[in-house]
């Protein structure tokens, strides 16, 4: 088969592959849509924590399940109950159409307003599901693909069964890449407590900023986009949002100020990562205010505890693992997310060695950038 093989740090190369062999509880998929992610440029880059070379990146991806080995699990059970996100050994089968989860994330509570801190803290998605094959070596207790496991960069992929999620009828292919764009979307506005009325200052516009912004749209709330690339605030301006600043054209704070009549933002969502915006947050928000952070640091940012304690503020952390993939599925079939503007280009496979360089070089000028043949 084709794949994209990356060697190292900015050593990516199209090769031929042999097709793995199916391990138990593995399915093999023909990929047909897969999305480049900031984990892959971050892998690309050589700043992903703990990544293994070579390896095929690739992380959101859809295909079609064309071989799956189906062996008796049995799920070793948690003293408080974990729920996995399906019943072991039950799943997609043969012929079925999948979007493909990174990492095999047990799935939190989500119940969108019913969601309550307790069920928040007793279901943490850190905890992994712990399979047992029957007279066979345990699988990996966490799987990610592209980072320890070999990606979907390719014709084929070759992933547990429990990261296969089926696509309902409704949702359109080349939508369904944007399946973990919209989890972690969804649970950092699910996690904010964004309500009707709300200023949610959005700090990063790329795809899951922008789908975060029209979630706050949705409930009530009224969204600002902050972002250093011109071309995605040019985006986000053409999806019908109004309030946009580009702190490299003025002072973000003081945009904010103005835009809520000198309140400050209600909400504030990082989306971003960087230490330095991180740092900054607490700029933006009003008295009572909240700061979600949703994406570890690339060190640890310096927040200070006087704006903290003046202003009353909460921090929230939130985790990458996202929201149901049911969820994400409903609001792309119903129309209430709209993520089609979010694709940059849609190339053939055998172009990801040419085309990935130039996204890490020039990441404000791209969104998603898509590879494969549908």
């Amino acid at each position: 088969m084709r794949a994209a093989v990356l060697h190292g740090p900015g050593l990516l190369s199209m090769e031929e592959r042999e097709l793995s062999a199916l391990r138990p509880g593995w399915a093999r998929v023909r990929i047909s849509t897969v999305a480049v992610c900031e984990d892959d440029l971050d892998a690309y880059r050589g700043t992903m924590e703990h990544q293994r070379y070579p390896v095929i990146p690739g992380r959101d991806a859809v295909g079609t399940i064309v071989e799956y080995h189906s062996p008796e699990l049995e799920r070793t059970q948690k003293q408080d109950g974990i729920i996995p996100f399906r019943p072991a050994g039950a799943g997609p089968g043969e012929g079925s159409l999948v979007a493909l989860l990174p990492e095999n994330y047990i799935d939190r509570v989500f119940a969108g307003e019913q969601a309550s801190e307790q069920s928040d803290e007793r279901n943490r998605c850190n905890r992994l599901p712990r399979f047992r094959t029957r007279g066979l070596p345990d699988r990996p207790a966490k799987t990610r693909l592209g980072h320890n496991i070999d990606g979907a960069l390719a014709e084929y992929a070759v992933v547990p069964i429990e990261q296969c999620v089926p696509v309902p009828e409704g949702v359109d292919t080349r939508d369904a890449v944007f399946l973990q764009a919209g989890r972690r979307a969804l649970y950092a506005v699910h996690r904010s407590k964004a309500a009707e009325g709300d200023y949610v200052a959005i700090i990063g516009a790329g795809d899951m900023g922008i789908i975060a912004a029209q979630l706050v749209r949705n409930a009530g709330g009224t969204p600002i986009l902050v972002d250093t690339g011109e071309t995605r605030l040019d985006l986000a301006r053409s999806m019908g949002f109004e309030h946009t600043i580009n702190p490299f054209n003025a002072y973000a704070a003081e945009e904010i100020e103005w835009i809520t009549s000198g309140d400050m933002a209600d909400v504030v969502i990082d989306m971003t990562g960087r230490s330095d915006v991180a740092s900054q947050c607490p700029d933006f928000a009003s008295e009572g205010g909240r700061i979600v952070y949703t994406r570890c640091q690339e060190r640890d940012a310096f927040v200070s505890s006087r704006s903290l304690v003046l202003k009353e503020l909460s921090i929230v952390g939130c985790q990458n693992c996202g929201a149901p993939p049911d969820a994400v599925f409903d609001e792309l079939a119903s129309g209430r997310v709209r993520v089609d503007s979010l694709v940059s280009t849609h190339l053939p496979l055998d172009a990801a060695p040419l085309v990935i360089p130039s996204v890490v070089e020039n990441p404000d000028h791209y969104m998603r950038v898509l590879f494969g043949s549908a």
